[in-house]
Parts: structure tokens; C-alpha cells; sequence
């Protein structure tokens, strides 16, 4: 068995970790860079590689295998073996954020049992660095867009929000509008101002002579003047009885 280490294949994509790991997750997006393969990311998912070289040359691949490592967003990992090989390889495929960007590396071993383990070495290494290199290309141009996609959308978020605000304010403002106009129109309550009416009226006939009562004659007047008030019996008179009747 030859001694060679594992294939290392590491860029850094301008994009967050969320973004990467979907444009491998998702084969519509992963057909972007990855067009030969075929990926089940599910535990015991099938993987497969095919392709036929179209330059003349007898190249092809025919690897297949199963997911076997599976963390949602950050790992993914499976075994493939390629068309009547009796061995298989290991590959890792790991995802770690780096602020806004995101590390991507893929790790691949077992290739120390192959008769042609140098060659076969070489060439993993070439082919994952030529995949990450489209990897990487795709989701700089990807990362905007989602980005602006996601900007759109909190943007026609806050516009609804603002004209719903907007709305609620207008209603508040005509319902005040309308109660300030029924105050101001309202007529004056008929029945206290007939109440007050009436009182006028009460006190200022109390208040005005009674022009139909009879006035006193001078004749009575003068009468009630001459008539004389009750004298004084003298009681010194009466003891020595010289008081008589007067006629």
C-alpha cells in the first residue's frame, strides 16, 4: 500500500455559510457548478459522479456511493467508489463561516490502497480544485442577488407596514374630524331654553303690580284718619263712682 495523504481542496467563497451550503444542497442550484453530479443530502442518500470526456479522449467516471455524515449546513460526507474499482474513497465536504464569507473544504482519503495511488491522488486534486474554483465563482455572483432579494422583501415589508400606519392615522384623524363637526353643529337643547323661558316670565310677573285691584277711596282713607282710638278708662273715676253712662 502507498504511502500518500489525503486530497485537500480549500477556498474561501464570498458568501454567507447559509447560501453555500444551499448551493449544494439544492441540485437545481448545484447544477450551476456541479452539473455530473447527483446528490440525495439525506442520511443514506445516493451520490454519483458521471461524466464521458468529449475530446476524442476514452476518459469517463461512474462514481456512486451513499451519504454517511450529515450535519445541516456545515457537513456533509459520503463514500463513492468509481465504475468496477474494489475499494471505495472517503470525501468531506465542510463548511466554516468567516464573517460574511465562508471557508469550503473538501477532504478526500483512501487512495493509499490503489495500485495507481499517486496518479489517482493527482488527479482528485485537480478535480476538486477545478470544482470549488466554479463553486466559489457561482456563489460571488449568487450572494448579491440573494442578498437583494432578501433587502427587497424587508423593504416591501416596511412599505406595507408604513401605509398601514398611515391608513390607521387618517381614520383616527376623520373620526375626530366628524366628532368635532357633530359637537359644533348640534342645536341648542329646545326644551332647557323653553324652561328658562317660563322662569322669565314667572319672576317678572311676580315682580309687576296687580293693576287690577281696586285702589282706596280718599273717603276711606279719611274715615280710617278720624276715627278715634280707644281712651284710657280712668280708674280714680270709677273707685269714687262719679263715672256715669255717657249718654
Amino acid at each position: 500500500m502507498a504511502v500518500v495523504g489525503p486530497v485537500i481542496a480549500r477556498m474561501r467563497a464570498r458568501a454567507p455559510r447559509e447560501v453555500a451550503w444551499n448551493y449544494l444542497a439544492d441540485g437545481a442550484l448545484r447544477a450551476s457548478w456541479w452539473p455530473d453530479a447527483e446528490l440525495d443530502v439525506v442520511f443514506g442518500g445516493t451520490v454519483a459522479e458521471r461524466w464521458t470526456a468529449e475530446n476524442g479522449e476514452s476518459a469517463s467516471r461512474n462514481a456512486v456511493g451513499a451519504v454517511d455524515v450529515l450535519i445541516e449546513g456545515h457537513a456533509l460526507g459520503f463514500r463513492w467508489r468509481d465504475g468496477s474499482d474494489e475499494h471505495e474513497t472517503a470525501v468531506l465536504v465542510t463548511f466554516r463561516s468567516q464573517g460574511d464569507e465562508t471557508d469550503i473544504m473538501v477532504t478526500e482519503t483512501g487512495f493509499g490502497v490503489f495500485p495507481d495511488a499517486f496518479e489517482r491522488t493527482a488527479d482528485a486534486q485537480q478535480s476538486w480544485i477545478d470544482l470549488l474554483t466554479d463553486y466559489v465563482a457561482v456563489l460571488r455572483e449568487a450572494a448579491p442577488v440573494e442578498a437583494e432579494v432578501a433587502g427587497g422583501i424587508e423593504t416591501e415589508a416596511a412599505e406595507v407596514v408604513e401605509a398601514a400606519e398611515a391608513v390607521e392615522v387618517e381614520a383616527a384623524e376623520n373620526d375626530q374630524a366628524d366628532a368635532t363637526e357633530a359637537v359644533e353643529s348640534e342645536p341648542a337643547d329646545d326644551v332647557e331654553s323653553d324652561e328658562l323661558s317660563d322662569l322669565e316670565e314667572v319672576f317678572e310677573a311676580d315682580e309687576a303690580p296687580d293693576t287690577d285691584a281696586p285702589e282706596p277711596s280718599n273717603v276711606d282713607a279719611q274715615q280710617a284718619d278720624e276715627e278715634p282710638e280707644d281712651e284710657a278708662p280712668d280708674f280714680d273715676s270709677l273707685i269714687r263712682g262719679d263715672v256715669g253712662d255717657k249718654a
